[in-house]
């Protein structure tokens, strides 16, 4: 569904900030760090991903019927609807379509 391996990154990221802001400044990195609007956003995003993680691996199993997809695709959908956060708007429309497209759900 997604490139977990992102997500994961992205998460234990966002979990180790500020040993991440200190590597960087103790290296003359300040140009890579990020501000704190940066790491507000990524922690953001990796909450509205967090409920793909567990939902890709339920239907990943090999003893899942395949009828289990669309109820759990009407579930994703329903946790998107509810993002009211402007910031990841786009994101949020973008990931509505997708799964509108694949599953045919609204």
């Amino acid at each position: 569904m997604l490139d977990w391996c992102i997500i994961i990154r992205n998460e234990r990221l966002f979990e180790q900030r500020t040993v991440v802001d200190l590597y960087l400044t103790r290296h003359n990195k300040c140009n890579l760090e990020m501000n704190n609007e940066e790491w507000s956003l990524l922690e953001k995003v990796v909450n509205v991903l967090d409920p793909f993680n567990s939902a890709s691996k339920q239907m990943c199993r090999t003893d899942e019927p395949i009828s289990i997809q669309f109820p759990i695709a009407r579930a994703l959908t329903a946790d998107i609807h509810a993002i009211g956060d402007p910031d990841l708007q786009q994101m949020r429309d973008s990931i509505l379509r997708l799964l509108e497209e694949k599953f045919n759900v609204e």
